[in-house]
């Protein structure tokens, strides 16, 4: 093996360069790659990555997580305690900033699940905003071609609560309906 040992706080225990391009570090057991680091610093390893904590993560491109990855956790879980958010999508390009999909056909199954858990205070599950002056902020497309759909829906269980409401300089709720009966 290689070890390199320095005692001062302005040493580097090991350098590796190459000059010509090509992977500056490659990891192996037997005849598989199991990691390395090419000329551009980028980490490709076959197995998991640990830290105790990330402090930076620049680039993230096309990322799979799957649940068999995570930890034999069923799904991804991130968490946290801030003052602004833990998770933040930005698309300047001209496609979707976040897209879900659930092809479950189980009763209730929703393809995003927010939920508020504070008992107090003027809170919101989700709250969507659109600058655009021929913009939606919030759309609901029930597609089936059969069946009793709603677009959009609301209930709330509080004696003095209201399902849908609406506020506006025109139509607060406006509907159209194309059925006949």
């Amino acid at each position: 093996g290689v070890r390199g040992l320095v005692n001062s706080p302005a040493g580097v225990a090991a350098m590796f360069e190459n000059d010509g391009g090509g992977d500056i570090l490659v990891g192996k057991q037997g005849a598989n790659t199991v990691f390395h680091v090419d000329a551009g610093g980028n980490v490709t390893a076959a197995g998991s990555v640990t830290a105790d904590s990330l402090t930076s993560l620049t680039a993230l491109s096309a990322p799979t997580i799957s649940a068999t990855t995570v930890s034999g956790v069923s799904a991804a879980t991130f968490s946290g305690s801030n003052d602004s958010q833990i998770g933040s999508v930005t698309q300047n390009g001209t496609g979707n900033g976040l897209s879900v999909v659930n092809a479950s056909t189980s009763a209730g199954a929703a393809a995003i699940l927010a939920q508020s858990t504070g008992t107090s205070g003027t809170t919101r599950t989700l709250l969507a905003t659109n600058a655009s002056s021929d913009g939606v902020a919030v759309r609901g497309d029930s597609t089936a071609n059969s069946g009793g759909t709603i677009g959009v829906q609301g209930t709330s269980l509080s004696p003095s609560g209201t399902g849908v409401e609406g506020d506006a300089n025109a139509f607060g709720v406006h509907g159209n309906a194309a059925s006949t009966t």
